[in-house]
């Protein structure tokens, strides 16, 4: 099965009104580097990505990108014990 067909085949697309994505995962963060300390063996630092919702308004011509983050690394100046 292919693409069109999936979407109910090639003559409907042209009236799609309304494509909608959304899903859930984890982003690397790279933003002054990657890990919590300069030490190669150190552990790498996410992003907890705990909404991703993607729309596309055909009709009206418009779109919605919608990103929820959350870091998920420690310090390593806390105590964790």
């Amino acid at each position: 099965m292919n693409a069109a067909e999936s979407l109910g085949g090639k003559d409907r697309i042209p009236s799609t009104k309304t494509l909608e994505t959304l899903g859930y995962g984890q982003m690397p963060y790279i933003n002054g580097g990657g890990n919590i300390t300069a030490s190669p063996d150190a552990p790498q630092k996410w992003w907890n990505v705990g909404g991703v919702e993607w729309t596309i308004d055909f009709e009206h011509s418009r779109m919605r990108d919608r990103l929820v983050v959350e870091g998920d690394f420690i310090d390593e100046g806390w105590d964790l014990v």
